[in-house]
């Protein structure tokens, strides 16, 4: 089974579908399982704002490794090496994917099955919307 969830990667399109308009960006997400769904949103929120910056990041295996650097004026300048271990290699892939998701966009809405416009979008990426994979 495929879970599928849509990501709005600006302002403007979350806007536009809360309006019930069809927004102009649309990424489609699809994963095999739910773990590997958790996953990809924790990466996403592991770039915590605009001021993190990960570098080195890699998949190994079950592990994603990078290193954090915070690139705030306001604050030292510190990196942060992590490490995160996952039940699977699909796994450790969607946390990657999540955290190149999150550093490409500003504030991305994560939109999955429990929305009640979810079906909505589904008709639109079945009518042969340009939404990117």
């Amino acid at each position: 089974m495929t879970v599928r969830i849509f990501l709005l990667p600006t302002q403007g399109d979350i806007i536009d579908f809360r309006l019930g308009h069809r927004p102009a960006n649309l990424l489609v997400r699809d994963f095999e399982t739910e773990a590997e769904l958790e996953a990809y949103r924790d990466g996403i929120d592991s770039v915590r704002d605009a001021y993190d910056r990960i570098e080195n990041l890699k998949v190994v295996g079950n592990t994603v490794a990078y290193t954090r650097r915070c690139e705030d004026p306001d604050a030292d300048a510190v990196a942060t090496d992590t490490e995160v271990a996952f039940g699977t290699p699909a796994e450790a892939e969607a946390y990657r994917r999540g955290i190149a998701d999150a550093e490409g966009l500003a504030a991305p809405l994560v939109v999955d099955d429990s929305d009640d416009r979810f079906e909505e979008l589904l008709a639109w990426t079945a009518a042969g919307s340009d939404c990117a994979a």
